[in-house]
């Protein structure tokens, strides 16, 4: 049986990558709290996924990738719906 030693500072790498992707979400939901507070219905699952990604299994690039996806195509779901009640506004009904 073969053993894989890790490098010198592996772990402090692996800490740091944590810490920083936590920074980075909690500091986007801050943002948005601060300058744009009807967007965090949006932007609060999406940093949650990003979260949970980046500090729990260790897989930043698919927490990035994923807070995206949910970021831009959760809200375009619901685009159409958004227009058919800023038209029955102008309707009068």
């Amino acid at each position: 049986m073969e053993r894989f030693a890790l490098r010198y500072g592996f772990a402090t790498e692996d800490l740091n990558t944590r810490l920083a992707g936590l920074a980075l979400y909690a500091s986007i939901v801050v943002v948005a709290w601060l300058l744009l507070p009807k967007t965090l219905p949006f932007v609060l699952p999406a940093s949650a996924f990003g979260m949970v990604m980046h500090a729990g299994p260790r897989r930043p690039w698919l927490g990035f990738a994923g807070f995206w996806v949910l970021l831009l195509v959760v809200p375009g779901l619901f685009f159409t719906s958004l227009l058919t009640e800023a038209f029955a506004g102008l309707t009068g009904r």
